[in-house]
């Protein structure tokens, strides 16, 4: 059986992995809505030359 200190410590390492995992999500979200939006201007200046 797991005691109240190991389901804690558990919980914690699993907290921490997540916001992780959330962190990384958003930096990439971000670096792609960067590119999109790059590429898109790219797009319009070369469509209206």
């Amino acid at each position: 059986m797991f005691s109240l200190a190991k389901l804690a410590l558990a919980y914690k390492s699993h907290n921490k992995q997540f916001k992780q995992i959330r962190n990384a999500w958003q930096f990439w979200f971000a670096v792609s809505f960067v590119f999109k939006a790059q590429c898109g201007s790219y797009c319009i200046a070369l469509l209206t030359t």
